[in-house]
């Protein structure tokens, strides 16, 4: 099941659908934190939230979320391999 939440976020990905796709990673995320996708789905919410985040003045929620995001990832899976360029977003 881990990996149909990842295809099916790949999918809404390719197709533009950025919030669909976030909502996606966030499931394999939370139901299988366990899983050896869990730390690459995290980081691919953040980003598709980071996608969403067009206009900050107007909609500051999804940036707000990217970041959350971002930092969950530090937190939670600080051996990653996807650490770096979290923190790097992070600072961006």
């Amino acid at each position: 099941l881990p990996r149909v939440f990842w295809y099916q976020g790949q999918a809404h990905a390719r197709k533009g659908d950025h919030l669909l796709a976030a909502q996606a990673y966030s499931r394999l995320t939370e139901t299988f934190s366990d899983d050896s996708l869990a730390d690459e789905a995290l980081y691919e919410t953040a980003r598709e939230y980071h996608k969403l985040w067009r206009k900050p003045a107007l909609t500051p929620e999804y940036g707000q979320t990217a970041l959350a995001t971002y930092r969950q990832l530090l937190d939670q899976f600080p051996e990653s391999p996807l650490v770096a360029e979290a923190a790097k977003q992070i600072a961006a």
